[in-house]
């Protein structure tokens, strides 16, 4: 691992404005890319798993951090969730945790990414979001740095990675999600909710980067309304992107899971048999179970193979994080 991260932060390096003329900008790029992706292709077994949403308010960073602590304990997975909701971090809030560092102290050199981890009472631990940064491609090459090497330490210590984007399609919350490995879009019973996940969906699979992508239906009134809601996104992404969108099940609408809220607990542990609880457990179970690393449809070239034909092993994470800081200095270089 010590070897991977030496080789991407080389990859950096190499490409900081004027730190090497040969090529074409293009050509670069794409030669970075390529040697990112097999850098990354290690022994790890980390799983990162962003969780988005196509808007607001559909319960996507609740449904987070109660999916992540029913990952810790239906196999002892170590687990840690990352708040990257740039505008609007709350996942310690939802936990009455009061992390001392954030992502932000990451970012600017006074901590390490170890340091700013911030354990709960629930067997998972969070890192804090930021404040004051409006991309992750705005970041230096020094800040960079860290974060490849932060990342690099998560992948050492756990098994799965949860990461709460921002709601949205911005170009911020994309970034993030497609970064990692999956992606699990939630939506609710709700047209515009339905329409902005739909919307999600296909600006994930518009980029070559993108990995598996799950769905879970959130807040709906019975099982036969989240099965509707499934079929309705899953047909439309098969028939309309030619993407495959892998339903992981639904979440009933249930009182507990606002009370458990308003006490700043999550409702997974204040209400073990509600039937959010039991619905989000057979999601977990799930994910879980599925383990899937295949993306949701076959690219050429330099990309990931399904596991079918023969999927790389390791987490692709670092090398998606790469592929967004070259596209932001890219931006930089044209700007100039």
């Amino acid at each position: 691992m010590k070897d991977q991260a030496a080789k991407l932060r080389a990859l950096i390096g190499k490409r900081q404005p004027g730190a090497d003329s040969a090529g074409s900008p293009a050509g670069q790029a794409r030669t970075g890319r390529r040697q990112a992706r097999a850098a990354s292709r290690s022994a790890s077994s980390t799983r990162f798993i962003s969780v988005t949403s196509g808007k607001g308010g559909v319960g996507k960073t609740n449904l987070a951090i109660n999916l992540a602590i029913l990952a810790a304990r239906e196999r002892a997975q170590r687990v840690v969730v990352l708040d990257v909701d740039l505008g609007l971090a709350n996942v310690n809030l939802l936990l009455d945790v009061a992390p001392r560092r954030t992502l932000t102290h990451v970012v600017d050199g006074r901590a390490s990414i170890l340091e700013a981890i911030c354990s709960t009472p629930y067997g998972v631990d969070i890192l804090g979001g930021a404040s004051g940064i409006a991309r992750i491609a705005d970041i230096g090459h020094a800040e960079r740095m860290r974060l490849i090497d932060g990342f690099v330490q998560l992948e050492q210590r756990y098994d799965l990675v949860f990461i709460d984007t921002g709601a949205g399609i911005s170009a911020n919350v994309m970034a993030l999600a497609l970064a990692a490995d999956e992606t699990i879009v939630v939506a609710t019973p709700e047209p515009t909710s339905i329409t902005d996940a739909y919307a999600a969906i296909k600006t994930l699979v518009r980029s070559e980067s993108c990995g598996v992508i799950h769905l879970v239906v959130n807040r709906a009134r019975s099982s036969d309304e989240g099965v509707r809601v499934t079929k309705i996104l899953t047909k439309a992404a098969a028939d309309f992107l030619d993407v495959t969108v892998l339903p992981l099940g639904q979440v009933l609408d249930d009182p507990a899971v606002g009370q458990a809220v308003r006490r700043r607990r999550p409702f997974v542990m204040e209400y073990p048999r509600c039937a959010a609880t039991s619905g989000l457990r057979l999601v977990t179970q799930k994910l879980l179970k599925g383990g899937a690393r295949q993306p949701a449809r076959t690219t050429l070239g330099d990309a990931t193979t399904s596991s079918q034909g023969g999927a790389a092993t390791g987490s692709m994470f670092l090398s998606r994080m790469l592929d967004m800081c070259e596209e932001g200095d890219g931006g930089d270089r044209e700007a100039d």
